[in-house]
């Protein structure tokens, strides 16, 4: 189990993902930093949907639900969780299995009901890099979540399109996309481009000149608190 701190701080901020609309998210490591049953109760006080496609317990089982899909402006997205692979330390008896063959099977399941597959990985980025190699029609986007990057543009790698996390949580990323048919996506974030699936990804870096909500920042202080000045 952690510690009171890396608990509370776990819980708030899957309750302010719960409060901006979230819809789902992957059991990455750092959530399951107070253990299973811990992860499941906050996604469902939140009503964030917490996925793992890779993620099974002592009786091979799957802990939480591989995907789901969402309805976002008249387009079915269907999206997949993945957990960094190994056992979970927190929790005696589970383990994360190859995230790449977990996502590629829930990924070719989903494909025919959905209109854009997306693949919420909390794995490292040259693991997410091998996910898109193999995932040709089958994945659209792959979003990574776990190493430290600072990457501000899509990498596209076969016919999917790989986004990295920005370190920290500095800045707000925004990806729009543009459906009119069937094909692969193209990149739109610096023009026009032809045909009829595009995207557009953008950021916005959360920095000092981005004013704090006092109620919000209050609930922050009290988890962590700002280091003392001297007099």
């Amino acid at each position: 189990m952690g510690d009171p701190a890396s608990l509370a701080r776990a819980e708030f901020i899957l309750e302010q993902m719960g409060a901006l609309g979230t819809v789902a998210m992957a059991a990455g490591g750092r959530d399951l930093v107070g253990g299973v049953p811990l992860l499941k109760q906050a996604g469902v006080k939140s009503g964030v949907k917490v996925l793992s496609a890779n993620m099974r317990g002592p009786d091979g089982a799957a802990i939480f639900p591989a995907s789901t899909v969402a309805k976002v402006g008249g387009l079915s997205i269907g999206l997949v969780g993945l957990s960094p692979p190994g056992p979970v330390t927190t929790t005696l008896g589970v383990q994360c299995l190859d995230p790449v063959k977990a996502a590629l099977d829930e990924a070719a399941a989903l494909r025919p009901r959905v209109d854009v597959v997306v693949v919420l990985a909390g794995i490292e980025y040259a693991q997410a890099m091998e996910l898109a190699k193999a995932a040709p029609g089958t994945v659209d986007f792959v979003l990574q979540s776990w190493d430290r990057r600072n990457d501000r543009e899509a990498r596209k790698v076969g016919s999917a399109w790989l986004v990295a996390g920005i370190d920290q949580g500095k800045a707000l990323a925004r990806l729009e996309l543009t459906v009119s048919g069937k094909g692969p996506f193209a990149d739109a974030s610096k023009g026009k481009v032809a045909g009829p699936r595009s995207f557009r990804l953008s950021f916005t870096d959360l920095g000092a000149d981005v004013a704090s909500d006092p109620g919000l920042q209050g609930l922050v202080e009290k988890i962590e608190p700002r280091p003392a000045t001297a007099p």
